[in-house]
């Protein structure tokens, strides 16, 4: 079985999603989003990670003053994410 159309297609998926997390203003002024997705869309490469990956600016963290409140904060906003894992 060849299950080639389908990983194109969890791929292709999964890149429209990001495009909509990056489109988001709010999200996109309080994070930076790196890995392999971000990595195709700025080099040559033929990287095929449906990982979406972030990182809290240090803004963001800065505005909590408890050391886990930011952690917390997280866990809420995108615990919700693993929902989207195809």
């Amino acid at each position: 079985m060849n299950n080639r159309p389908y990983e194109n297609w969890k791929f292709e998926v999964i890149s429209q999603i990001l495009i909509a997390l990056a489109k988001n203003e709010p999200l996109k002024n309080n994070l930076v989003f790196k890995g392999a997705l971000i990595l195709n869309k700025y080099l040559p490469t033929q990287r095929r990670s449906l990982d979406i990956d972030a990182n809290f600016v240090s803004a963001f963290i800065n505005n909590f003053p408890e050391p886990r409140t930011a952690e917390i904060v997280s866990q809420k906003a995108f615990g919700t994410c693993h929902l989207l894992s195809l």
